[in-house]
């Protein structure tokens, strides 16, 4: 068993990074965003990720939302605002478990997140 497989692809405006292990029950998502650091949007892009966070249209209170998560085996959903440089980078993670560990064969994602093909 390798421990872990690295792979980037240049896409049109951004890049994809695909670690793959078997090491671990859980699947980890994360997207970050960059944007030059700026008097008009710091404060605005630093608050953004932490409102966002917080509720849906379907989960309208962060008890309802945290509770939907460990409804999905424990999922996590975090997010970040960091600076490095002259940049702001906003960063959103979710954690899911790994469907190869469930009995149900239909796929995690279109099963609890809506990824359903139209």
């Amino acid at each position: 068993m390798s421990i872990a497989s690295d792979t980037i692809t240049e896409k049109s405006g951004y890049k994809l990074h695909v670690v793959r292990t078997d090491k671990y029950k859980t699947n980890t998502l994360v997207l970050k965003m960059k944007a030059p650091l700026t008097k008009e949007d710091v404060t605005y892009r630093a608050l953004l990720p932490y409102v966002l966070q917080s509720n849906t249209s379907k989960y309208p209170t962060t008890p309802e939302l945290r509770s939907y998560l460990d409804d999905l085996y424990g999922a996590g959903f975090y997010v970040d605002v960091a600076k490095k440089g002259e940049y702001q980078i906003i960063s959103f993670t979710i954690d899911i478990v790994n469907e190869k560990f469930l009995s149900d064969p239909t796929p995690f994602s279109k099963r609890h997140l809506g990824y359903y093909q139209r």
